[in-house]
C-alpha cells in the first residue's frame, strides 16, 4: 500500500506545470512553425491564449493555496474493491475492443497486424464501414457497451496506481484488455487509443510518485517516469509519423506537406513528410481558432460544446441539432476553414455555449478543479478523484485540437457518470457530517 504523503506534497504544482508547458508550448510551436501569416489578428489570438492560460494558473493557485480544514485520515480504498473494479473494467474493455474489431471487419490477428504496418490503407478503409453502418440498424451490443462506457476509465489508472494489490490473473486481464483496445485503433489506422492510454498512464505514474513519502523512493520513481515518458513519446511520435506518411501517400496529397530538409536527410522523404504532418497536429488548430475569434456569437442552447450530446438529443427527438450554428460550423461558412476536417482547438466549441470571455472563466474553474482533484487523489487517496483527474488531463491534452470529452459518446457518458458520482459523494459526505463540507470526497 502506498504510504500517505508528507504535508509538503499537498501543494504540488506538477500538473499545473505540465499543463502550462503543453498549452504554451503548442502555441509557441504554432508561432514558429505554423501558418502565422494567415492569422487575421495575431494580437487578438495571442491575447486570448495568454488569458486562458493565465486563468488556468490563477484557478489552480487559488485552490492550491487553500489550507484544508482537516488533515485526511484515509487509509485508501480496500484491496477487494480495487481488484473488483479493475477486473470488471478490464473485462469491459476487452469485450468492447473485440466488439469494435468485429464491427469494423477484423477477421483474425493477422488482419490487425497487417493494419499496423499499413495504417494509411486501414484509415481509409474505415470510411467504407461508415457507409455500411449508415444503411443498417445499429449494433445493439455496441450501443449497450457505449452506455456502460464509464467502465473503461478505471482500467489504466487502477492498473498503474494499484499494481501491487492486483492478482496475477487481473494483471494479465488488464494488460490483454489494453492491447486489444489499442489494436482496434491500429486496425482503423488511428493512434487515438494509444494516446489515451499513454495520458492515463502518465497521470497514474505521477500519482504513484507523489504518494511516496520516502524521498529516495520518490526520486527513483521520478527518474523512471521521466525515462518512460521520453521513450513512449518518441515511440508514439515515430509511429504516428509513419502512419501519417502512409495516409498522405494513400490520399495522394504529399505535395501539401513539405518535409524538413534536415530530418529528410536523416530519415528519408516519406517519414520526414509524416513528421511534418504530426507536428501540425497540435498546432494547426490555433489557425482555426483565429478564424473563429472573428465570428459573431450565436448561442447554441448549451449543446454546441459537445457534438456527442447534440447528436444524442437530435437522434431521440429531444431537440434539433445545433451543429450548424456552432462557432466552427459558422466559421466554415464565413472563411472556408472546414469544421470537420481541420481542428480549431476546444475553445470555439466551448464558446458556442459560453462565449469566448466565458471560456476564459471556464479555464479558471478548470484549473481550480484540477488542483482540487490532485490533492484529493494524492492526499485523500480518492478513487473517484483519480478517475476524474485522468479525464481532465485528457481534456487538457486535446485542447489544441478539440473538445475530446464532448466529441464521442463513450467519452461524454463516462465523464458525466463520474461527475454525477463525485457530486453525490460530496453531497452524501456533507449530510453525514452535519453540513460541514468534507475536505476529501
Amino acid at each position: 500500500m502506498a504510504s500517505e504523503p508528507a504535508p509538503s506534497d499537498y501543494r504540488s504544482y506538477v500538473l499545473l506545470v505540465l499543463a502550462v508547458l503543453w498549452l504554451a508550448g503548442t502555441y509557441l510551436a504554432f508561432l514558429g512553425l505554423g501558418q502565422v501569416q494567415a492569422v487575421p489578428d495575431l494580437l487578438q489570438l495571442s491575447m486570448f491564449i495568454a488569458l486562458t492560460i493565465a486563468a488556468l494558473i490563477v484557478g489552480y493557485l487559488l485552490e492550491a493555496h487553500r489550507r484544508p480544514k482537516a488533515e485526511p485520515r484515509s487509509a485508501g480504498p480496500r484491496t477487494e474493491s480495487i481488484r473488483r473494479v479493475t477486473f470488471w473494467s478490464g473485462l469491459y474493455v476487452a469485450v468492447y475492443a473485440l466488439a469494435m474489431l468485429d464491427e469494423y471487419g477484423a477477421t483474425s490477428a493477422s488482419s490487425v497486424i497487417e493494419a499496423v504496418f499499413n495504417p494509411g490503407a486501414a484509415y481509409f478503409s474505415k470510411f467504407d464501414i461508415y457507409a455500411q453502418q449508415a444503411g443498417r440498424d445499429a449494433n445493439l451490443l455496441i450501443q449497450i457497451l457505449t452506455l456502460l462506457a464509464v467502465l473503461y476509465v478505471p482500467l489504466v489508472p487502477f492498473t498503474i496506481v494499484y499494481w501491487q494489490r492486483l492478482t496475477l490473473a487481473i494483471k494479465i486481464l488488464a494488460v490483454l484488455a489494453q492491447v486489444l483496445y489499442v489494436s482496434f485503433f491500429f486496425y482503423i489506422g488511428t493512434s487515438k487509443g494509444l494516446g489515451d492510454i499513454l495520458i492515463f498512464t502518465a497521470v497514474g505514474l505521477l500519482v504513484v510518485q507523489h504518494r511516496q513519502r520516502d524521498l529516495l523512493r520518490r526520486k527513483i520513481i521520478r527518474r523512471r517516469v521521466q525515462v518512460f515518458g521520453i521513450v513512449m513519446a518518441c515511440l508514439f511520435v515515430a509511429y504516428m509519423s509513419f502512419s501519417q506518411s502512409q495516409r498522405i501517400s494513400t490520399a495522394g496529397v504529399e505535395g501539401r506537406f513539405a518535409p524538413n530538409p534536415v530530418v529528410q536527410s536523416l530519415t528519408g522523404e516519406k517519414f520526414a513528410r509524416g513528421l511534418s504532418v504530426t507536428a501540425s497536429y497540435p498546432t494547426h488548430g490555433y489557425l482555426g481558432l483565429a478564424y473563429n475569434l472573428g465570428t459573431p456569437f450565436e448561442w447554441t442552447g448549451g449543446r454546441g460544446g459537445s457534438r456527442a450530446l447534440d447528436s444524442y438529443l437530435a437522434q431521440y427527438g429531444v431537440a434539433d441539432s445545433v451543429e450548424s450554428i456552432t462557432y466552427p460550423a459558422r466559421t466554415e461558412q464565413r472563411t472556408g476553414w472546414p469544421a470537420r476536417m481541420f481542428w480549431a482547438t476546444a475553445y470555439p466549441w466551448l464558446a458556442s455555449d459560453l462565449t469566448f470571455p466565458g471560456v476564459i472563466i471556464f479555464m479558471g474553474v478548470l484549473g481550480w478543479w484540477l488542483s482540487r482533484l490532485w490533492r484529493e487523489t494524492v492526499v485523500g487517496m480518492s478513487q473517484l478523484s483519480l478517475l476524474l483527474l485522468c479525464e481532465l488531463s485528457l481534456f487538457i491534452a486535446f485542447i489544441p485540437a478539440n473538445n475530446q470529452i464532448g466529441t464521442s459518446r463513450p467519452s461524454l457518458i463516462g465523464f458525466l457518470v463520474l461527475v454525477g458520482a463525485y457530486a453525490f459523494n460530496r453531497s452524501h459526505r456533507r449530510s453525514r457530517e452535519g453540513g460541514r463540507l468534507a475536505t476529501y470526497p
